[in-house]
């Protein structure tokens, strides 16, 4: 056989068994399973997604994930994987275009410091009533305590006098483990609320301090980033407009934001957004 250099190659595309475009969105696909991102909206399982919105960015014509077309873009997962019969939105976006806006945008526009303020009032406004409407429980647990400890005593001032029996000795053991039942149940009720209590007043900087170091942090570590993200943000929805491109749609997270502000979850905290929706162009 000769040398591949003295070959003479004749490109007769009639004899095409697969069609072109056909091959060039099975090649694309392939660089996107390459780089290990989702699979019809699902998160490959592995090492998961490497980049900071996947997972995070939906078609607002499909409902899909925009997932990495290539290294430099992210495109529908609705059209990419399966065609313009499930999903028309064949736009696609810069990923570096479209971190740094909505970086941009929720640090600069979405979670300004009035917003967050707003946040912060409207949930030390649903705490106070909450706590309100919890107190008459809270009493009723105190009560309760009050009463059980009266029966101890009782049951150790009729040992001291001598009375002892197998019944008395279940009595105090019963007793007892109802009085560490009922002193953990307003231990827990009280440290919860005062811990809320204590960290609304400083929520604004930690939240600024998060959102601050968003950037930074997904450089370093962008799984931790992308569900602060999610907790912040939810969602991004890309929206194809009249003339050709895409807006993005950010909704801040009510419960997400406060959240991330005390550590933990709060559960007096309904659904919602809190924040007016921000609309970008990409």
């Amino acid at each position: 056989m000769r040398p591949e250099s003295e070959w003479i190659v004749t490109v007769q595309p009639d004899l095409r068994i697969i069609p072109q475009a056909l091959w060039d969105r099975v090649q694309e696909r392939r660089k996107a399973l390459a780089l290990g991102q989702l699979t019809n909206g699902q998160v490959r399982v592995g090492r998961g997604p490497k980049f900071l919105l996947s997972g995070l960015l939906k078609c607002d014509e499909c409902g899909a994930n925009f997932v990495v077309a290539d290294y430099y873009r992210y495109a529908c997962g609705g059209h990419l994987n399966r065609g313009a019969s499930v999903c028309k939105n064949d736009h696609r976006v810069s990923r570096k275009l479209v971190e740094e806006r909505c970086l941009a945008g929720l640090k600069d526009k979405l979670l300004t410091p009035e917003a967050v303020e707003r946040i912060i009032q409207k949930a030390t406004r649903l705490l106070a009533a909450r706590n309100r409407e919890r107190q008459p429980e809270l009493e009723r647990t105190q009560r309760q305590l009050a009463k059980v400890e009266g029966e101890i005593t009782n049951i150790m001032q009729a040992i001291k006098a001598g009375i002892l029996t197998p019944s008395t000795k279940g009595a105090l053991e019963q007793a007892e483990a109802e009085k560490r039942r009922l002193q953990e149940a307003v231990e827990k009720r009280e440290t919860k609320a005062n811990k809320v209590t204590t960290l609304l007043p400083g929520a604004q900087e930690r939240i600024r301090a998060v959102v601050n170091d968003l950037a930074g942090l997904s450089r370093k570590h962008v799984a931790q980033a992308r569900e602060q993200l999610r907790e912040l943000i939810g969602e991004i929805r890309l929206v194809p407009t009249a003339d050709g491109y895409l807006e993005a749609v950010l909704n801040g997270r009510f419960e997400g934001v406060l959240k991330l502000a005390v550590g933990g979850k709060l559960n007096f905290l309904v659904a919602g957004r809190g924040f007016e929706p921000l609309t970008f162009g990409l």
